[in-house]
């Protein structure tokens, strides 16, 4: 996380080791795909997600429809407070980042300059 915060994170946590696993779960189980990147079926296919669904927010729903992601930190000698706020951190700019480059990718092929503009 090259922020001010991130940095601040990064002091916080100290030196040491932390082993972070991030794991794609579709309701209780592993995910059975996982597409990273841009494949040329992903540029082809909109993004339909509704907005509850783009949340960093813990949620316990275990149903089928569900992705989450499983974050879970083995530590070591760090302090593991802040590593946890770096990680939360870091997927929250993910999410930001992803969400802004989507919504660019969809003005761009828009045959229309009227791309409607969704607000919370």
């Amino acid at each position: 996380t090259l922020t001010n915060q991130g940095r601040i994170y990064s002091r916080q946590a100290g030196s040491g080791i932390a082993v972070i696993q991030v794991s794609l779960l579709h309701g209780s189980s592993s995910a059975s795909r996982i597409c990273i990147g841009k494949g040329d079926k992903m540029l082809e296919t909109s993004l339909r997600v509704s907005k509850e669904y783009m949340s960093l927010n813990p949620n316990n729903d275990d149903s089928k429809e569900t992705y989450k992601l499983l974050i879970k930190v083995t530590n070591t000698t760090v302090d593991i407070d802040a590593i946890q706020k770096w990680v939360y951190l870091s997927l929250c700019q993910v999410l930001a980042a992803y969400t802004i480059e989507h919504h660019r990718a969809s003005c761009l092929q828009s045959p229309s300059n009227d791309v409607p503009v969704l607000s919370s």
